[in-house]
């Protein structure tokens, strides 16, 4: 059977992760195996608020070094010993934090990752040690507030915004740092996966659309964007701060600070339907 890591998000969990995403009914239907591993992190309100090591950031993950590589390099080979999954057929999803270290499993573990799924997520991992070209479905809101569609100086820093915790020298701005534009990180991967420069329009529905690079070839790319998604889980369910109510004050201020929902995109059936059609040669 294939195995697909869902990660979750810097100051999230296992557990935020199967609510937000939902794969289990796919999971269920497609007959893979489904893993919502759990990074590092402090507890707070009696959950774990994790995050990944994913080369660029964050929390104590980043700050402790943590070797998440490692631990998702070794979690795949018990998983392969322990249950029955084709080691060809090992594929790696995530949000934001998680998003970013799926892109780190596809720079130094491209021998394992079969094709990855990054959401919300657009820093750029300059040592990037391919083996072989990986293909990957990359899906993003352009009305993302935290990591910009459009890159530039003031990505990140939306949660210490919508928390109200003072940013570095005690100010109370949010945090900032520099990313890459989305279609830039883009033509990164299509240097490094060795595609050529033919593109199509994949789908396209109301304020979405899908664009296919090197449809057909090794290490192929699809690049999904929603006009009016913010820094959420594309089709995902509305939750936390508008959990009971996006007329609430708590949720017009999530809203203010990483963007709104939008049902345009079915994250999980594009990136399973991406997922399906890669395996390792």
């Amino acid at each position: 059977m294939p195995l697909v890591l869902a990660l979750h998000g810097g100051g999230g969990s296992a557990r935020q992760a199967m609510e937000s995403m939902r794969m289990q009914e796919i999971a269920a239907r497609e007959r893979f195996v489904l893993v919502y591993p759990e990074g590092t992190g402090r507890k707070a309100m009696g959950r774990i608020m994790g995050a990944w090591n994913a080369g660029v950031c964050c929390g104590d993950a980043a700050t402790k070094n943590v070797d998440d590589v490692g631990f998702i390099s070794k979690l795949i080979d018990t998983l392969i010993r322990e249950y029955p999954v084709d080691p060809k057929r090992v594929y790696a999803m995530g949000i934001s934090n998680g998003g970013a270290m799926a892109y780190r499993l596809a720079c130094e573990l491209s021998g394992k990752i079969a094709a990855i799924g990054p959401v919300a997520y657009n820093g750029e991992i300059a040592d990037c040690p391919l083996s072989r070209p990986v293909p990957l479905i990359h899906l993003h809101g352009l009305l993302d507030g935290c990591a910009l569609y459009g890159g530039g100086e003031e990505c990140g820093g939306c949660f210490q915004k919508l928390l109200g915790r003072a940013g570095k020298g005690g100010s109370k701005r949010a945090d900032k740092f520099p990313c890459t534009a989305v279609p830039e990180l883009m033509q990164t991967w299509k240097i490094r996966n060795k595609l050529s420069d033919r593109s199509e329009v994949v789908t396209s529905s109301g304020s979405a659309r899908c664009a296919g690079y090197g449809r057909g070839e090794p290490g192929e790319i699809v690049l999904c964007t929603d006009d009016n998604l913010g820094h959420r889980w594309p089709g995902g369910p509305v939750s936390g701060a508008c959990a009971r109510g996006l007329e609430s004050a708590a949720c017009r201020k999530s809203i203010e600070a990483q963007g709104p929902y939008s049902a345009e995109l079915a994250a999980n059936e594009l990136i399973w339907d991406f997922f399906k059609k890669h395996q390792l040669r």
